[in-house]
């Protein structure tokens, strides 16, 4: 029982970590553009 409640955990917290990644990626992208569009 325990176990699985850990693996989901685990899970999750990959998710959250790839998400939070892939999102400053995503604004790092549109920030640039938006500077080089302003220029």
């Amino acid at each position: 029982m325990m176990k699985g409640v850990h693996d989901m955990v685990l899970k999750g917290f990959s998710y959250a970590m790839i998400g939070a990644f892939l999102g400053g990626l995503a604004m790092t992208v549109t920030g640039s553009a938006g500077v080089l569009m302003g220029f």
